[in-house]
């Protein structure tokens, strides 16, 4: 056996180990943010144009109305903030009803 040879298999072990885990982890994480995504998708579906909407971190904007929905981008033209692009992956819009308005 050569010098060095257990150290290098065994620094080779620990190096399989570790890309291991990480890859565990990894797959986990894809896993995880695929579900989201998907769960985020089905909402995105439900929204069409003409919904009216608020959005749940700005009820400053006011009601608005749905103007286009293209995958995940939403295009809403607010009360007081003009018409916006909304990433329907960062944010949950809240359907409001007709009576609402």
């Amino acid at each position: 056996m050569r010098p060095g040879t257990l150290h290098r298999d065994s620094a080779e072990r620990q190096k399989q180990g570790a890309f291991e885990t990480f890859t565990l982890r990894r797959l986990a994480y894809i896993l995880v943010y695929h579900e989201r995504r998907a769960e985020r998708r089905d909402m995105g579906q439900e929204l069409e144009p003409g919904m009216l909407v608020r959005h749940p971190a700005r009820p400053d904007w006011g009601i608005g109305q749905i103007q286009s929905v293209v995958g995940n981008r939403i295009t809403v033209n607010f009360e007081h903030a003009g018409k916006l692009l909304i990433n329907g992956e960062r944010v949950t819009l809240d359907v409001v009803g007709d009576d609402a308005a």
